[in-house]
């Protein structure tokens, strides 16, 4: 299920970008199978690209709110003001694609792509 608020949509981008920015990268640097090969360090730099990403868009969007991870008032009350993604603010985004990367690193960036 795909849940946003605002633009909490970017967080889902920024996960899926970042999947095939380090399917490249890797590819670049070590040889054009090794990130199909080591699927888990791909969906790992991948986390760590979204993250990076992630935060200073949160730091414009959700300046006026306070610094949570979780989005208590979507859950509880069905409305919020804040940027998120099922449930989880924006600046902490990568954890909403944690399911994704987790396939990416079951299957590879190929092996999604072939199903």
């Amino acid at each position: 299920m795909a849940a946003w608020t605002g633009y909490g949509w970017l967080a889902y981008a920024f996960v899926i970008g970042s999947s095939a920015a380090a399917s490249e990268l890797l590819s670049l640097l070590f040889g054009k199978d090794f990130a199909n090969q080591y699927s888990i360090l791909q969906a790992l730099l991948a986390f760590v690209m979204a993250s990076m990403a992630c935060w200073p868009i949160r730091r414009y969007l959700n300046r006026s709110l306070p610094l949570r991870v979780f989005d208590s008032d979507w859950a509880w009350q069905g409305q919020t003001t804040a940027h998120s993604a099922f449930f989880v603010r924006l600046e902490y985004g990568a954890l909403a694609g944690i399911p994704f990367l987790i396939c990416i690193a079951i299957t590879g960036w190929d092996g999604l792509l072939r199903r």
